[in-house]
């Protein structure tokens, strides 16, 4: 009897374990300098996307596509080594993310007035139209985590300015400058808080790099 009990336990145990399944988090691998293949594609064009790269994803790490990744890794606060592995390629899908989630989300755009302060419509209508702008160049499209450019090193050389952001302007929207725009929202009163430089934080930017009261004469 007891070997009957016995036997039967190890039945449902062999049973058990043969329809278990058992998952593994598995980490990307890394992919680094003469890498080649899909993933190395993928990984070039989210850094197109981002502005990091430039050119065709050709599915082949060369050193434009580590030198794109070391950017990456310096405006986000990530070890500089141009190898993106897990840690390197979860930010860039992130960042990624986030700045599709700006693209898509609901923004005050410059001919949309009703919500502004009135300081800032006398200004808007020549931003609108394409007027002269000597900041932004009448291009107010939302700046988040991972742009880059000349708008982007506009908006660090206003906040650097005005005591938000230390450091110099190097064109590119990583942690220090999100948390810069943030903190800025918050002293504005602001009801987004977010780091996220939309038309509104951009169109407040603007009249403070206009005013006499910043030293920006290369905006005047």
């Amino acid at each position: 009897m007891m070997k009957k009990q016995l036997l039967s336990l190890f039945l449902i145990f062999v049973l058990l374990l043969s329809v278990c399944t058992v998952s593994y988090a598995v980490k990307p691998a890394t992919l680094s300098l003469n890498s080649t293949g899909d993933n190395v594609k993928s990984l070039q064009k989210s850094l197109i996307s981002l502005g990091y790269l430039k050119g065709k994803a050709d599915g082949v790490f060369g050193s434009k596509t580590e030198e794109a990744v070391k950017k990456f890794q310096k405006a986000n606060d990530l070890t500089v080594d141009g190898l993106a592995g897990a840690d390197t390629q979860g930010a860039i899908n992130a960042v990624l993310k986030k700045k599709n989630n700006a693209s898509t989300s609901k923004q005050v755009t410059p001919k949309t007035t009703e919500k502004l302060p009135a300081v800032l419509k006398s200004i808007l209508p020549e931003i609108a139209t394409g007027g002269r702008d000597p900041v932004f160049g009448g291009d107010y499209s939302t700046l988040c985590n991972g742009s880059v450019g000349n708008r982007v090193k506009t908006v660090q050389t206003i906040l650097i300015a005005m005591g938000y952001l230390g450091g110099s302007a190097d064109g590119i929207y990583g942690t220090n400058t999100e948390n810069a725009v943030r903190k800025y929202q918050e002293a504005s009163g602001m009801s987004s808080t977010d780091g996220i430089a939309g038309p509104l934080t951009l169109a407040n930017l603007y009249l403070y790099a206009t005013s006499p009261e910043s030293g920006l004469s290369q905006y005047k």
